[in-house]
């Protein structure tokens, strides 16, 4: 059953209308070529170039990128939904009969009644399929019009216009696998990764997370993350190309590869370079035109301009104490308004005795810790006022968290909190760092 989508468009940066100031950090990210995909706050995000449309879904089921089309297969409302994005971010929802197997740019399959149909995205055109991948799980190409399955060990590939041909065999049967452009695919056999070119047979490349895969267009390069971090292979002889940090992701390939640093919450290349900043969670907080938190940093909350040129921010809990900006986590953290680190201590609770710290407050030029099971007092120095009180706290006025919040609903996009911007907008933001400015009107 077709279901009426809920969209709405923004642009990158500030300015007038809806903007999106800060991806934060989502829960899935793609990159590819001109486009990048990220969900957060109740939908997908599809941007192409400095243009994103958003689409609201109950849950992200997968995502293919072209080089000038998109495919999002999500679940609204307890149906599976096909919604195809061309260059203009125009959408086209594609009817599915059956249970769906997977999609790409130019495929996608799902099961009927009498076994697996792949049909081409946005015709009425199938690709005759064998006995074998009716009936086997049938995965198509993220680009190009063909299928790829599994017949116990052994691995099979159909183009259009081509027979069936056999890719090889792997040690076992897979327990999960992954097609990739033009035929390309990757399979997991007992914690070990095995890849195939377009037109190669299967290498192996070792232990990775087959669910971190990014294939680049041409299916010749991948990148998956295992134990050092993330790794580029050569998909036709399974040479490594390269590796990048330890705590790093792997994104997508635009004109470089690119991986997630999730340390510091940006996107690098492979050799270190910043492509992208503002992917880090942060608690938020506000003060008269000062917002901050979201992606890390500082923001103008009435042009939306980017305060700081660092991102430092990436605590639970973040407030105002008299003119300095307190972030509290592990270690209490004092910075000034223009960002300049002016200290940290260590916190003084032990979660083991007091519980786990639930809120901070700001309280006579410290702060009050409160925990799962009492309170206490604290400079910011680190040091206590005095004895851990059990119980809950005395009431408050100021927080510390913000003197000009406001509390938004939108009907479409979740967000954690806002605060009026200008000419008729709201900022509004998420804890994963999200951040944009939004016509008031459009949030209903």
């Amino acid at each position: 059953m077709h279901r009426n989508l809920t969209t709405q468009t923004f642009q990158r940066g500030p300015g007038p209308g809806n903007r999106i100031l800060a991806v934060g950090l989502p829960e899935y990210l793609a990159v590819s070529g001109d486009w990048m995909v990220w969900e957060s706050s109740g939908g997908v995000f599809v941007q192409r170039d400095r243009r994103v449309l958003f689409v609201a879904v109950d849950r992200l089921l997968k995502v293919s990128i072209g080089e000038d089309k998109c495919v999002v297969a999500c679940c609204l409302e307890a149906d599976d939904q096909v919604v195809f994005i061309d260059s203009s971010l125009s959408t086209y929802v594609f009817g599915i009969d059956g249970a769906l197997m997977g999609v790409g740019v130019d495929t996608v399959v799902f099961r009927g009644p009498n076994g697996c149909v792949a049909h081409r995205v946005g015709s009425a055109e199938t690709l005759p399929l064998p006995v074998g991948a009716k009936d086997g799980d049938t995965v198509p190409f993220s680009i190009g019009f063909g299928v790829v399955w599994s017949d116990g060990a052994n691995v099979m590939r159909l183009r259009a216009g081509n027979r069936p041909s056999v890719v090889g065999s792997l040690p076992s049967p897979p327990r999960e696998w992954e097609a990739g452009p033009q035929g390309s695919c990757l399979f997991d056999v007992d914690g070990e990764l095995w890849c195939a070119a377009p037109r190669g047979g299967l290498v192996l490349l070792g232990a990775y997370e087959i669910e971190s895969c990014r294939f680049n267009a041409q299916g010749s390069r991948l990148m998956v993350c295992g134990p050092r971090g993330t790794e580029m292979f050569d998909t036709l002889t399974g040479k490594s190309l390269g590796r990048a940090g330890a705590s790093s992701w792997p994104v997508g390939f635009a004109a470089v590869p690119l991986v997630l640093d999730e340390d510091h919450g940006v996107i690098r290349t492979f050799d270190g370079t910043v492509h992208e900043a503002g992917l880090a969670p942060s608690a938020v907080c506000t003060d008269g035109d000062q917002v901050f938190g979201p992606g890390g940093t500082a923001w103008h909350r009435l042009s939306g301009e980017q305060l700081w040129n660092h991102a430092p921010l990436c605590a639970e809990h973040l407030l105002m104490v008299d003119e300095s900006l307190i972030q509290v986590g592990e270690r209490i953290e004092v910075f000034s308004r223009d960002g300049d680190a002016m200290g940290t201590a260590p916190l003084p609770i032990d979660p083991d005795l007091e519980g786990e710290l639930v809120d901070v407050r700001a309280e006579g030029g410290g702060i009050r810790c409160i925990c799962e099971h009492g309170w206490a007092d604290i400079e910011l120095s680190g040091r206590r006022r005095g004895p851990f009180f059990e119980g809950s706290p005395p009431p408050q006025t100021d927080d510390g968290l913000g003197r000009y919040s406001t509390t938004t609903r939108s009907d479409w996009l979740a967000v954690d909190g806002s605060v009026d911007s200008s000419e008729g907008r709201v900022m509004v933001w998420t804890e994963d760092g999200f951040l944009a400015q939004v016509d008031e009107g459009s949030l209903r």
